[in-house]
């Protein structure tokens, strides 16, 4: 019914389902119903999409390590190529904390280089063991993932599940930074220059170098950031003024309470900011219409956030009585110094002021 309302296309979809057999005594089999578009006739067809369901907790995981690990859907990059440009490469060092993690599970005793490097194994081997002395043979996968965990924060206990996507992702974390100041003791203790270590791409570096780079590249960037920082403080400062006026203080005991006292906050900050985008293109108008020039590459510039207009005592009150109807304008203040050409409003058949007659006929907010 949905899709009739909407208009949208009516499409086949394929019911598959599947029961568990030859289960253990005392456990629940495991039973499937699965929907899909794509055609299914035979039973290789039905056998290869509940493959492909069966992928779907990996690649889950590795889109936890990209979301909640990475924290990719809290980046705030400014336009869409370095939001591609550093997904691409978040996008790798997901799979290489999935891939050793499944790896470890998979073949623990395989060398633990299949996954670092040799200046990182070492690296963390001096961390975990307190020692300088190298083994002859490099650790198995097994160990290396278990203190790269251990540093991520897992505890390693006998009832305890293996590692998994997000310990081994702190722990990677640490890593790199215990790598790099093993690096450089190495090198200060005058031993044989250390190949340069392979970059790590971490949440920190990888933003922080995409960013520097389009800064130093980019002067609209540096203006529209300064811009943003600016907007930032202004709405900062009116929030200040509005809040009890620079009281700064709220003293109600329950969350419930304070949650909407700072509710409250939010709207009356969105109403004055609404306020004043209204009457500023208003006053702009009024202007125009009065033939007072206007430079309109500064309208770009002029900012909703001013207070002085207000009376901030702290109590905000809304009259349900006062209320404008729809299409209706409050009256402009003349503008300081000017003389103003006040035309005395037209009344309605109801007796009531008609304030859309009024504007162009005085000046400013």
């Amino acid at each position: 019914q949905n899709r009739r309302r909407e208009k949208l296309p009516e499409i086949d979809v394929f019911a598959i389902h599947a029961l568990e057999t030859n289960v253990d005594e005392g456990a629940e089999p495991l039973e499937w119903l699965l929907l899909t578009s794509v055609p299914t006739y035979t039973q290789a067809q039905a056998l290869e999409r509940l493959a492909w369901y069966a992928r779907r907790w990996t690649i889950e995981s590795w889109h936890r390590v990209l979301k909640s690990g990475c924290r990719i859907e809290t980046r705030q990059f400014g336009n869409v190529e370095r939001f591609v440009r550093a997904t691409a490469l978040f996008a790798v060092v997901s799979w290489r904390i999935l891939y050793g993690m499944l790896l470890a599970r998979l073949d623990g005793n395989l060398s633990c280089e299949v996954l670092l490097q040799p200046i990182e194994w070492q690296a963390l081997y001096c961390r975990t063991h307190g020692s300088t002395e190298m083994p002859d043979e490099p650790p198995s996968l097994a160990q290396v993932i278990l203190w790269i965990a251990r540093l991520g924060g897992y505890l390693a206990r006998k009832r305890d599940h293996p590692p998994g996507p997000t310990v081994i992702w702190r722990g990677f974390l640490v890593l790199h930074e215990i790598t790099m100041m093993y690096r450089i003791f190495r090198a200060s203790d005058g031993k044989a220059t250390l190949p340069a270590l392979p970059p790590l791409p971490t949440r920190l570096s990888i933003e922080r170098t995409l960013f520097i780079l389009d800064w130093l590249q980019n002067v609209e960037l540096r203006r529209r950031v300064h811009a943003g920082l600016n907007k930032g403080e202004a709405r900062n400062a009116l929030a200040r003024s509005v809040f009890f006026y620079r009281l700064g203080e709220i003293r109600d005991r329950s969350f419930e309470a304070q949650r909407y006292r700072a509710s409250g906050l939010n709207l009356v900050t969105a109403a004055i900011v609404l306020w004043n985008t209204v009457y500023l293109e208003r006053a702009v108008q009024t202007m125009h219409a009065r033939g007072v020039p206007a430079d309109a590459t500064l309208l770009p510039y002029l900012s909703p956030l001013g207070w002085e207009h207000i009376n901030l005592t702290g109590d905000y009150v809304w009259h349900k009585d006062r209320k404008l109807q729809a299409g209706r304008f409050r009256p402009l203040r003349p503008m300081p110094g000017a003389e103003p050409r006040i035309r005395r409003p037209s009344q309605t058949a109801e007796g009531s002021t008609d304030l859309a007659a009024i504007p162009g006929e005085l000046d400013i907010v």
